[in-house]
């Protein structure tokens, strides 16, 4: 069995991403990766779903590129609710919006200081 979850980021960041060259767009993409990394939200009990993230890295070019947790069961575990008695306690439902909302703001602003754009 395979499954998987797409992230849908909301129309005013899509907007702000278009407008972004291919280098920053990537840059986007991996300081949020480091960050959802050192946060630890990312559910854990054996690392698998971790270890998956950080050893896929960002992926894709031209300004298209994705990042994800590539085990068999991240998409079931990402769908459950933020009731669920995560192992740890840092762990959030659906770590990457959940983590896109607190911190995608920063992320783009980091980015666009950094590139001067």
């Amino acid at each position: 069995m395979s499954s998987g979850v797409v992230v849908k980021i909301n129309d005013k960041t899509m907007q702000e991403l278009k407008h972004l060259p291919d280098k920053e767009v990537y840059a986007v993409a991996r300081q949020f990766l480091d960050r959802v990394g050192s946060a630890k939200v990312t559910p854990y009990k054996t690392g698998k779903t971790e270890m998956s993230m950080y050893s896929s890295g960002v992926k894709g070019s031209n300004g298209n590129y994705y990042i994800g947790n590539y085990t068999n069961y991240a998409g079931y575990v990402y769908a459950f609710p933020q009731s669920v008695n995560w192992t740890n306690p840092l762990s959030k439902a659906q770590w990457f919006e959940t983590f896109w909302k607190s911190q995608g703001k920063s992320i783009l602003d980091n980015v666009v200081a950094r590139y001067k754009i």
